[in-house]
């Protein structure tokens, strides 16, 4: 990815590191992601904090329409501040086959796969559908760490979300589009960090899809689905970055991934790319603290 002087000279002035490195590639074609770090001298002000919301689904979950639908309502009522992704992973996510209307796709990642490794990796656990989690933080009932089940349990989960971070010390910009000459969607991920902030960090890529018509296990006519996971940019369980390196007032760091979509591949022969989001978040590693300082989303585009 070529630089202009300009920006090259800046770079070196604030305290220039980068580095390259290959293998983030949806369909196995390589492709470059690059990733480059300096301070500025100007820190930002904090922004005001967005949340994600992780929502485990299941087109067989009878409660799940409803579930969706009131968490869009709850997002409302936040001022439209929750990030959210629907993940249809563990149990009651096998495709409808036995009647009609019957599944057109498969909105899993399938055993092993992104959302597998979501489902094992962060949360450990399946819950009780509809069940989600509120910004990883570690706030479920019963045997549950991370996922509070049924409806009736994330608005006190929301309060307690918003009441432990309001702002966010690190401010986020994600921004997405696609490269004609290259068939491919160009995506950078920026992060200023507006106060000290000790210990590692991870960034997540996620690809989501609203607007998907697909048959439901108690409805005789096709539903739509929205905020599907359909795959990770970065792994599943998220990228280290700025390892060793201090994160001060005025740090910036940059990833810049591309991304193809495989038309051959079973699953993503069924993206509609205009109607999906990248949502990309910054969390604090784990085990015992995977909270997300900042998240954001913009147009797969």
């Amino acid at each position: 990815m070529k630089k202009s002087i300009g920006y090259i000279a800046l770079l070196f002035l604030t305290g220039f590191t980068s580095c390259k490195e290959y293998g983030v590639s949806i369909n196995s074609n390589d492709n470059l992601a690059e990733d480059t770090t300096y301070v500025s001298k100007t820190p930002e002000p904090a922004e005001l904090k967005n949340f994600l919301v992780e929502e485990l689904n299941g087109v067989k979950c009878g409660a799940c329409p409803e579930g969706a639908a009131f968490l869009e309502k709850l997002n409302g009522d936040n001022d439209h501040r929750f990030r959210i992704i629907a993940i249809h992973q563990g149990t009651l996510t096998d495709m409808i086959t036995n009647r009609e209307p019957k599944s057109i796709q498969d909105l899993s990642t399938g055993k092993g796969g992104d959302g597998s490794q979501i489902l094992n990796g962060i949360f450990g656990e399946q819950g009780s559908k509809p069940t989600a989690c509120f910004d990883r933080w570690p706030q479920g009932t019963g045997t549950n760490v991370y996922l509070a089940d049924g409806a009736n349990q994330w608005p006190p989960r929301i309060a307690e979300m918003k009441k432990r971070r309001d702002k966010t010390p690190v401010n986020l910009k994600v921004e997405s589009k696609y490269n004609t000459d290259k068939d491919q969607y160009d995506i950078t991920v920026t992060l200023h960090y507006t106060q000290a902030v000790k210990g590692e960090n991870k960034l997540f890529i996620y690809l989501t899809e609203n607007n998907i018509k697909d048959a439901f296990t108690y409805s005789d006519t096709l539903i739509t689905y929205n905020h599907v996971f359909r795959k990770a940019v970065t792994d599943p369980v998220g990228r280290p970055f700025l390892v060793n390196v201090n994160k001060e007032p005025g740090r910036v760091y940059i990833y810049r991934a591309a991304v193809k979509v495989d038309k051959t591949d079973a699953r993503q022969k069924f993206w509609v790319p205009e109607n999906m989001k990248v949502v990309a978040f910054v969390s604090n590693p784990g085990p015992d603290d995977k909270s997300v300082l900042q998240v954001q989303e913009t147009d797969f585009r």
